[in-house]
């Protein structure tokens, strides 16, 4: 395969990544790893990523890089790895998985990713002593029901974490196939 070729490839990559915020909402209800539950905010939380992870993928091709070395190549990808388990990580620490039976009139199977925040301290029993999807179940999926049952600060910074957690790899993923793309050129 050519050069010219492969570099195209890799910008066609680069355009599925940006779209993958927006891409991701195809397995919400799936998978909880394809974009961080963000509560009522999800949309524009979608948003700010494409433009996050559009503006890494331009700065390649805006900035005058006429050669770049190897270890900008590497150190990338390895930044790419230790972001995208750092993800993984944050995204077993803070969300929560509810699952609802058919019996509650969902279909079979139906899931809910939310994300837990640091329970309130003046939570009366027998909330204070359930666990976190059990008490997200009984209180309800909107922010604010579940600012009821953990504290607003707790919730908002959880997602903030998540977020930036869920942009960081894929703004390198895209500068590194930008770099890539663009090495040699």
């Amino acid at each position: 395969m050519k050069l010219a070729v492969y570099r195209n490839h890799m910008r066609k990559l680069q355009v599925f990544v940006i779209a993958a915020p927006v891409l991701s909402k195809l397995f919400d209800h799936h998978f909880g790893i394809p974009f961080p539950p963000m509560g009522d905010e999800t949309a524009l939380f979608r948003f700010f990523a494409v433009l996050v992870i559009g503006a890494a993928a331009a700065v390649p091709y805006v900035l005058p890089i006429k050669r770049v070395s190897r270890r900008v190549a590497v150190g990338l990808f390895f930044a790419l790895v230790l972001s995208s388990l750092l993800y993984v990580k944050l995204e077993q620490d803070h969300v929560v998985t509810i699952h609802f039976p058919a019996s509650e009139g969902h279909p079979d199977g139906a899931k809910a990713f939310v994300t837990r925040g640091q329970r309130r301290p003046d939570l009366k029993q027998p909330y204070a002593s359930m666990e976190d999807d059990d008490l997200i179940k009984s209180t309800g999926l909107t922010d604010e029901r579940l600012e009821r049952v953990y504290t607003r600060k707790s919730l908002v910074t959880k997602r903030l974490e998540l977020f930036c957690a869920y942009v960081f790899p894929l703004a390198c993923l895209e500068l590194f196939l930008g770099v890539i793309a663009k090495a040699d050129e």
